[in-house]
């Protein structure tokens, strides 16, 4: 991904951004229900 893609793109990267932070809440959550 360049430079200019995410400079053309603002929300896309935001909302790439936020689904990253809540896949790795969600992975948490499995790992600790887990151990």
């Amino acid at each position: 991904m360049s430079s200019s893609y995410v400079a053309a793109w603002p929300s896309k990267a935001s909302l790439e951004r936020l689904f990253a932070s809540r896949a790795f809440s969600f992975s948490v959550v499995i790992f600790r229900s887990f151990h």
